[in-house]
């Protein structure tokens, strides 16, 4: 039952047997305390051929999206589709920006055509004074 009422769901259905004439490309630097993450090739894509509506190709951190018609999709979507785990992330110390503009919608920010996103995590285990140098203070 949940199988047929998930078959327009772009978030979960495979689109190599559909027509996508809406296309989104944009680019994704991701951050993780504080050290740049890769995002791997070959996001989306299933074995037994199945590709989803977000997906990569390269790691270089574009991303793409395709569905039938114009769909409300968000940066979230694209990190929910790639499992990333944005429950180990505090998300009180996380921050979006949208074309080097901090963004208030966090991981709900729309996914525009040609827009780069920049995600700044912060992990729940992450311990900040291990960022801090050992010089002896400013006397």
């Amino acid at each position: 039952l949940q199988q047929w009422a998930n078959i327009d769901n772009p978030l979960k259905v495979c689109i190599n047997d559909r027509e996508t004439p809406y296309k989104i490309k944009a680019t994704l630097e991701l951050y993780v305390d504080n050290r740049e993450a890769e995002i791997p090739a070959n996001i989306g894509f299933q074995e037994g051929e199945c590709q989803r509506t977000l997906y990569t190709i390269t790691d270089d951190g574009t991303i793409y999206a395709e569905w039938e018609e114009e769909y409300p999709f968000e940066i979230g979507h694209f990190l929910w589709s790639w499992d990333f785990p944005l429950r180990d992330m505090d998300q009180s110390k996380s921050r979006m920006y949208v074309n080097g503009a901090l963004s208030d919608k966090f991981i709900h920010a729309p996914l525009v055509d040609g827009n780069t996103y920049r995600a700044e995590f912060t992990s729940k285990a992450y311990d900040e004074t291990k960022d801090t140098d050992f010089l002896p203070p400013d006397l």
